[in-house]
């Protein structure tokens, strides 16, 4: 029976429990869940000694080209996620067919895309059906007429770049002569960051979209959360929770991203605000950068991170030290995200969701090495995690195998 598999006796993280027992899925739809499921359906997976989670859905991947979202994806499916929704370079409705079409040959994860406001595009953000929300980038966020056009016009959800580009210009000609990685993090101040905040929680509340801010990365933007507007979520990318700015003493340039790398206070109020509730999700603000570009001086470094494939085998390493718990992670990376993004059957362990699943060892301990994707490098390279991805399954199909990718399963557009 193709598309159809049985999980038996792993720990399954259900939306409200965790319990043994076995998961059924046929035609790619999980189909029963119990203690035990009689019948055997397609391929059948020893989970003794396991931890079954919904597949992660990553809000906030960047490409470049369509074409990077290749690789992307193959980093994604070793990382245990099984839906992507890319930024590209799509602005109209004419360019986000053409990459749509694309990403559905080359993507081996579920994959959607955002439409990008330019400013300009209003006429293009109201027709299109087809965009899985848009992508608002800072400079429109502080364009008051751009921003407000932008939010009267959209029917799918606003992601935002929560930047103040315009403030940032004026903070880099105080540093006219850096020489330090680390006067990224002295120019993207936390004024900065709290600025553009506050911005996109104003223009959110006063149009009352759907709205996630993309980009929280210091304890005082989260100040301005406690009284948001309901329609509005909030999410850290993964370089927050795991590096701060002493890494810029480790990886020099690599560590240039945008929001920049913060001092640990930070990171510690942004993993206290998850567990309240305060930040709603995980993404991992994946750019694929090669080496090359990120080896280069200050400021000619290109900013940005790899991290899709790291997010969730550093989060479960998170629950081996005792600082979250596995039911947190399928909510931050799964059932939170595919909520905001309206991806109905996704998200969660569920009868009559789709068989998107990860099988993960939690006590697999293994030094971070090469991404399986490019760029190969990684930000955690030689860090020694404890939980790692065995097995990822696209609706009922495995799709990566003990460090194996399984030619020709490929996901579905978004």
């Amino acid at each position: 029976m193709g598309r159809s598999l049985t999980v038996r006796q792993a720990r399954l993280v259900l939306p409200d429990r965790i319990v043994t027992g076995d998961l059924a899925v046929e035609d790619g739809v999980i189909s029963e869940i119990g203690p035990r499921v009689d019948r055997t359906v397609g391929v059948e997976i020893d989970g003794r000694n396991k931890v079954l989670l919904p597949g992660a859905v990553d809000l906030a991947v960047h490409v470049d080209t369509i074409e990077d979202l290749s690789a992307l994806s193959t980093a994604a499916i070793a990382g245990g996620v099984t839906s992507v929704l890319a930024v590209g370079p799509a602005a109209t409705e004419a360019e986000l067919k053409i990459e749509l079409a694309r990403a559905a040959e080359i993507s081996r994860v579920h994959a959607g895309l955002y439409l990008v406001a330019a400013g300009g595009n209003t006429d293009q953000i109201a027709a299109d059906e087809r965009a899985r929300g848009v992508w608002l980038p800072g400079a429109v966020l502080h364009d008051p007429s751009a921003a407000d056009a932008v939010f009267a016009a959209a029917t799918r959800p606003i992601v935002v770049e929560n930047r103040d580009p315009e403030r940032l210009v004026g903070r880099a000609q105080l540093y006219a002569e850096p020489t330090s990685p680390a006067d990224h993090t002295r120019i993207h101040d936390v004024d900065s960051a709290v600025s553009a905040t506050r911005r996109a929680l104003d223009v959110a509340q006063r149009h009352g979209r759907p709205t996630l801010l993309a980009h929280v990365s210091a304890a005082e933007e989260l100040a301005l959360l406690v009284d948001r507007p309901p329609c509005v979520s909030a999410a850290v990318q993964t370089a927050h929770l795991f590096l701060d700015d002493s890494d810029y003493a480790r990886l020099g340039t690599r560590a240039v991203t945008c929001p920049a790398l913060r001092a640990p206070r930070h990171r510690e109020a942004l993993w206290a605000a998850l567990q309240e509730g305060r930040l709603d999700l995980v993404c991992s603000g994946h750019r694929p950068i090669r080496a090359e570009w990120k080896d280069r001086p200050y400021p000619e470094t290109v900013p940005g991170l790899p991290a899709v494939q790291w997010t969730l085998p550093l989060l479960l390493d998170a629950v081996a030290a005792g600082r979250c718990a596995l039911g947190d992670v399928a909510r931050w990376t799964a059932e939170a995200p595919a909520r905001f993004a309206r991806l109905t059957r996704k998200g969660r362990l569920e009868t009559g969701y789709d068989g998107d699943l990860v099988l993960v060892d939690p006590e697999l301990v293994r030094p971070v090495g090469d991404a399986a994707g490019t760029p190969s490098w990684s930000p955690w390279a030689g860090r020694e995690l404890r939980g790692w991805p065995v097995l990822t399954v696209l609706l009922g199909e495995i799709a990566h195998r003990e460090g194996e990718t399984v030619v020709g399963v490929r996901g579905r557009a978004l």
